[in-house]
C-alpha cells in the first residue's frame, strides 16, 4: 500500500502535491511489473527518516511557522508535543528532493 499526503509532504496547492505523488507511485507500479516482483516497494529506514526530519526541519527555519504555535505544528491539542509535519521548501524542491529515488538503481 502506498501513503499520499503523509507526514512529512509538502505544504503546497494540494491538488498538485496529490498529483506528484501518485506520479510517483505509478513509477514504482511500472518498475515492479516491468521486473515480475516487488523491488520498487521501499520502507523507509530509521536513517532516512531521520535525514527527511532534519531537512523539513532546516527548511522551516526559514519561515515564522516553527516560531509560532499552530495547528500544523500540533499545538492545538493539548499536551502534544510541538512537530514539524510537512515539508516547508516548496513543490519545485521536493521533486527535486523525490527525483533520485524514481531514478536507476533505486528502483530496479
Amino acid at each position: 500500500m502506498f501513503m499520499v499526503l503523509g507526514s512529512g509532504a509538502p505544504l503546497t496547492k494540494i491538488i498538485t502535491s496529490t498529483e506528484t505523488q501518485v506520479e510517483f507511485i505509478a513509477r514504482a507500479i511500472k518498475k515492479m511489473e516491468e521486473n515480475g516482483d516487488d523491488s520498487a516497494i521501499r520502507d523507509a529506514t530509521k536513517k532516512a527518516g531521520k535525514e527527511w526530519i532534519e531537512l523539513c526541519e532546516s527548511v522551516a527555519e526559514r519561515n515564522l511557522f516553527k516560531v509560532t504555535d499552530s495547528w500544523i505544528l500540533g499545538t492545538n491539542v493539548r499536551g502534544r508535543k510541538k512537530a514539524l509535519r510537512v515539508y516547508f521548501g516548496g513543490m519545485m524542491n521536493y521533486r527535486k528532493e523525490l527525483k533520485p529515488l524514481i531514478e536507476e538503481p533505486l528502483l530496479t
